[in-house]
């Protein structure tokens, strides 16, 4: 059984319509979500990281993880406008490392204040990079090395895996927009664009399979309800090939008002027909974001554990965890400053 969701991982991975991979939190890493989002914060420099284990209980488990740095440039072209350029990179297993993805991208945004009042921002972002995809055929059976029902892995499969090793350079780009409505609401919303080049991905020279363009459009908002609870509802809707993600829910964040600052949150999610999503974190010192979240299975995935003979330890489900941290750069400070004076 392991052997047939291991083959099941690698159909999905390589078949006409590739899909790529995708976090509950999607969130937490702003450079994953849009390009135009790169360098998109208050402090001068950001850190992330995102971890995700999927299918637990299920010998065949999927991992995924992420981590990026950036830094928010202050000078733009135009008085108030800023630059933002940063790079991350992902590490992406299927099965077991039957599939392995290992992409960094360089990213780089421009943001613009479309008034004198600094309450609309435009923002524009690209990203280069290269992607490196490697499927481990001795991992895999086919049916052509069964022999009076049992596995002979001495009989050949009689596949043409020739290209188990393929790497290409891609392009994504993205725009996002914000409204600073009051003092309580915060608008946003973006759109972005990956796998703009489309490129090749096939174990088999015989298959034209090419990664479909991924389109991606997300909103959300920050609702500050008094001086102690402030909502964060988000919306992510993705589409590549045939493939649809919708996801959506809220975190609340809850401060403690204590000396050292702290923020507890909480929050739920829906991804319609896959899962039910639960969600803890904390921020600390203003700066630190620690948030860990649990999928809990509601597709047909979850009837698994019906099957007849079939290894497993509870339900499939995944979690997540993800740290952000931002900060300022050491900087002179106003009695720092010294200014020119020619009388003395």
């Amino acid at each position: 059984m392991r052997r047939l969701l291991i083959f099941i991982a690698v159909l999905s991975a390589f078949s006409a319509s590739a899909q790529d991979y995708h976090f509950s939190q999607f969130y937490a890493n702003k450079m994953m979500l849009n390009p135009a989002l790169t360098g998109r914060f208050n402090e001068d420099y950001r850190l992330s990281l995102i971890h995700r284990n999927q299918w637990r209980g299920i010998d065949a488990s999927f991992n995924s993880t992420s981590v990026g740095g950036e830094i928010n440039l202050r000078e733009g072209i135009l008085k108030d406008d800023k630059v933002g350029i940063g790079i991350y990179a992902y590490n992406d297993q299927l099965g077991e490392k039957v599939i392995v993805n290992n992409s960094v991208y360089l990213s780089t945004a421009y943001h613009h204040f479309l008034d004198h009042s600094r309450r609309h921002n435009l923002s524009g972002g690209a990203q280069f990079g290269y992607t490196n995809k490697k499927l481990d055929g001795s991992s895999l059976t086919f049916g052509n090395q069964y022999q009076s029902f049992s596995y002979n892995p001495s009989l050949s499969h009689n596949e043409d895996l020739t290209k188990l090793n393929n790497g290409y350079i891609d392009i994504q780009a993205g725009l996002a927009y914000s409204f600073l409505l009051s003092d309580k609401w915060n608008l946003s919303t973006g759109v972005s664009l990956y796998d703009i080049t489309t490129p090749r991905e096939s174990s088999i020279d015989s298959l034209d399979n090419e990664l479909s363009s991924r389109y991606v459009w997300h909103a959300g908002a920050s609702y500050k309800l008094n001086s102690t609870i402030t909502l964060y509802p988000k919306i992510l809707y993705v589409t590549q090939a045939k493939a649809h993600d919708l996801n959506f829910g809220l975190n609340m964040g809850y401060d403690l008002h204590t000396k050292t600052p702290l923020v507890i949150y909480v929050g739920a999610w829906i991804r319609p027909q896959d899962a039910v999503i639960g969600l803890i974190g904390a921020k600390i010192k203003n700066n630190l974001e620690i948030k860990f979240s649990h999928d809990f299975t509601t597709s047909s995935l979850r009837q698994v554990n019906d099957v007849e003979g079939f290894k497993h330890s509870g339900r499939p489900s995944a979690y997540e965890i993800s740290i952000t941290y931002t900060g300022l750069l050491n900087r002179a400070t106003p009695h720092e400053y010294t200014v020119p004076c020619g009388i003395f």
